[in-house]
């Protein structure tokens, strides 16, 4: 289709707009000719193809129509420049119609209705736009069998079919996420930046010894670490689909593809990003704060995993949210509702009981724990520095204390069916038409 259109050699081009410099306007109209017709269709309307283009982009044009044509594909022109068309013209003149026909049979047809002036076709299109006043015979109604159609089943349209596989739209859509993503590094890049900052700030605030005072320093730590990285998660997949929803819906239409797959290219393609920022982050707060230098590996993994966990519910949301607006004024409440149930400021015993679900669900609390089992591990504690007269002289001892009970895997298994029960909400909302779009067509 690229070379039947002349389009290959601009494949690693930006389309481009008022600020950005892309394509040529003749390459522009060929490629939305193009998009109208990846699939077979049985009629076409181009509504002013030629308009602000030079001569020899309208050639272009023209001999694309011609193409289209021969392909088995009944093309509607609307111009007021018109080209060499192999076929039925018909011209408007101040509303109505006063030529259906050939460009060769302008003269006689004018002759007999005694305009005069008329000698060829552009002498006609001239005149045509003054308004020529015939008096209306009915000669050009529609005729009554209706226009003519041709068989799409011929021709160079027909090599794309309808559907693609599984495997090939999951590739394809996968592959374009993952442009986008590259196109979008400067935000990637202040996010970094951010991240980074953040570290720092932590690493001047906090210098953690193993004295008693060093325990609270490591739970509020902690904290804030796994209520950052939900943050960083929910923001970035959020608006996720609502940004997208004019695009896919032109897509969907043209049944290019199926709700799985482009749901599993948005899902993989934001993880590399989200799990490197943690990971950046991670990497600089863990030496200059004094965590246990024994947990380091597995501090990293379990900050992937929260942000995993965390843009499973930001596409839960995205998918049910009909605009970027309503999926962005989910975040505050969201992130509210984390950090009262994470077990911290609000104990489960002084908990509603209607309420107490809430606490299960918390990926910060979830995190938070797994975090805190992971960094206690081990570690033993002087008597420098006690609040009162309790005495926490291991990490075991301080985890129970908090009333922390379990391991880590119990809490990681927790958060991969999370992952597991969000997608599939996901997925269904779409393919229900929730506040997302209606999506149509098999999965």
């Amino acid at each position: 289709m690229l070379e039947t259109f002349n389009l290959k050699g601009q494949c690693d081009t930006l389309i481009g707009n008022d600020k950005i410099r892309g394509i040529s306007g003749g390459e522009l109209k060929r490629l939305t000719i193009l998009l109208s017709i990846i699939l077979p269709k049985s009629y076409l309307f181009l509504d002013e193809p030629y308009s602000g283009l030079d001569s020899y982009s309208s050639s272009e044009i023209q001999i694309l129509i011609n193409k289209i044509v021969e392909g088995g594909t009944a093309v509607v022109v609307v111009t007021h420049d018109l080209k060499d068309i192999s076929g039925e013209i018909w011209c408007m003149s101040s509303g109505r119609i006063v030529y259906k026909g050939t460009s060769k049979n302008v003269s006689d047809y004018f002759s007999k209705k005694d305009v005069k002036g008329v000698t060829n076709f552009e002498e006609f299109m001239e005149e045509a736009t003054k308004g020529i006043e015939i008096d209306y015979d009915g000669e050009w109604n529609v005729r009554s069998d209706g226009v003519t159609t041709v068989s799409s089943d011929v021709g160079i349209f027909n090599r794309l079919k309808p559907r693609s596989g599984f495997l090939r739209q999951t590739r394809i859509l996968l592959g374009r996420s993952f442009k986008e993503a590259w196109r979008s590094r400067g935000s990637t890049i202040i996010k970094s930046i951010t991240q980074v900052s953040i570290a720092l700030i932590y690493g001047t605030l906090y210098h953690i010894n193993n004295n008693q005072a060093s325990i609270y320093d490591r739970f509020g730590l902690l904290s804030l670490v796994s209520i950052g990285t939900l943050n960083l998660s929910l923001a970035g997949t959020l608006r996720a689909f609502p940004k997208e929803r004019v695009r896919v819906k032109k897509e969907q239409k043209e049944r290019l593809f199926s709700v799985i797959p482009y749901f599993i290219s948005k899902a993989i393609s934001s993880l590399p990003i989200t799990a490197s920022l943690s990971c950046l982050f991670g990497s600089i707060v863990y030496p200059l704060t004094g965590l246990n230098p024994s947990g380091f590996k597995s501090f990293l993994g379990l900050l992937t995993m929260h942000s995993i966990t965390s843009e499973s519910l930001g596409l839960l949301i995205s998918s049910l949210s009909g605009s970027e607006d309503k999926a962005l004024a989910f975040f505050g409440p969201l992130t509210v509702l984390q950090v009262i149930f994470d077990g911290r400021n609000l104990s489960y015993e002084n908990t509603p009981k209607v309420l107490r679900w809430l606490q299960g669900i918390s990926l910060v609390r979830l995190n938070w724990q797994s975090l805190v089992i992971n960094e206690f591990k081990g570690l033993k504690f002087n008597k420098d520095g006690r609040r009162g007269k309790v005495v926490i002289e291991s990490g075991e001892e301080a985890v129970k204390v908090f009333g922390i009970e379990g391991g880590v895997g119990e809490r990681v298994g927790k958060q991969i069916k999370f992952v597991g029960i969000c997608w599939g909400m996901a997925i269904a909302t779409m393919l229900g038409g929730g506040g997302f779009i209606k999506i149509k067509g098999e999965f």
